[in-house]
């Protein structure tokens, strides 16, 4: 885990996560020492912070662990990434999680990586709510969506499509929860 938490941007943000990957890189060093194989899971980011993913990167490939590269931004999918195109290199044949076929789709054609692309949607994350014993209102359709609330985040697309069920005569509600993070968005939602 390499997050600062709650800590300022600048400069105990870069302290922070510098540190957070050096004590990283050494742990993978000393875990190859003692425990030859095992497997690690990286959570990408989005911007320059895939430095840092970069560090862990080399140090992986250097003591021939393996790794899975997880990707939930789609910022380097959208537009090019030196800095993808260099862990990229680094990585080898690493696996990559995607949320979407269309990301993977998006990620393989903008960068051609060696290695298998695998799906795996965010609901996969959410526990069930255990069942209540309550008869659910069969027919009514709830709809939600949990997020930044941006247009680039799919709000739009989450009324649109509560918008075509009800065109299609389907009883249907939207919930959405989330921060607004821009003006568009926010007379979208109004």
């Amino acid at each position: 885990d390499l997050s600062p938490g709650s800590r300022s941007r600048w400069p105990i943000y870069h302290v922070v996560l510098t540190a957070r990957a050096a004590w990283g890189v050494f742990r993978i060093l000393g875990a190859a020492l003692t425990r030859p194989r095992r497997r690690y899971v990286m959570h990408l980011d989005g911007g320059s912070g895939l430095v840092y993913n970069i560090a862990l990167a080399v140090a992986l490939r250097v003591t021939g662990q393996a790794v899975l590269f997880y990707h939930h931004s789609s910022r380097y999918v959208l537009a090019d990434s030196a800095l993808m195109r260099i862990l990229l290199r680094f990585a080898g044949a690493a696996p990559q999680l995607f949320c979407s076929g269309k990301m993977a789709a998006l990620f393989f054609e903008r960068y051609r990586p060696r290695g298998q692309a695998l799906l795996i949607n965010n609901a996969a994350w959410v526990t069930p709510a255990p069942e209540t014993g309550r008869q659910h209102d069969r027919g009514h359709l709830r709809l939600g969506f949990l997020s930044v609330l941006t247009l680039e985040k799919g709000v739009g697309r989450a009324i649109e499509t509560l918008r075509t069920l009800r065109g299609r005569g389907v009883p249907a509600e939207l919930a959405l929860a989330g921060p607004v993070r821009d003006s568009a968005a926010r007379r979208l939602i109004d």
